[in-house]
């Protein structure tokens, strides 16, 4: 029996809480929108969206739905991932352990939307890390466009 990408979801936001972040599973929006899980980096909503890489162009709809969350003005941060279909088989037990090493597939996105997303592979450390990465670097950015405001202010 083959398990349904919800289910994946679930255990990657769980897992991904044990990382020290704050993630929902196949939460509703106030738009009424489903991102596939939803995070809080430091109070700002990051959207991940993901597939299972033995559904046709995974890559693609992931990248584009996750563009799309950021097109409609959901999050400023989203990501597009892609599990391993292997995860599909395991059990429940064998899930939460080799979600831990499996080669995921993931790119991080941020307005402007390049043309050709930057894929990634790595572990759900590498991945948990590239997240906390990518909001600092928007706290950063952030930042400096206010010190820049307050220059021209005088």
């Amino acid at each position: 029996m083959q398990a349904r990408q919800e289910v994946l979801n679930a255990e990657l936001a769980r897992q991904l809480e044990q990382e020290g972040l704050i993630a929902f599973p196949e939460p509703r929006t106030p738009q009424g929108k489903l991102p596939d899980v939803l995070l809080a980096l430091g109070g700002l909503p990051m959207m991940l969206e993901a597939e299972v890489d033995d559904q046709p162009d995974a890559e693609t709809k992931a990248y584009q739905k996750a563009a799309e969350r950021i097109e409609q003005g959901l999050c400023c941060l989203a990501l597009a991932l892609v599990y391993p279909a292997a995860l599909r088989t395991l059990s429940p037990r064998q899930l939460s352990d080799a979600l831990r090493t499996a080669p995921l597939r993931f790119a991080l996105l941020r307005p402007p939307l390049p043309e050709t997303p930057a894929w990634r592979t790595g572990n759900l450390q590498a991945l948990a890390d590239a997240l906390r990465h990518a909001y600092e670097l928007l706290v950063a950015e952030d930042e400096v466009q206010r010190a820049v405001e307050q220059l021209k202010q005088g």
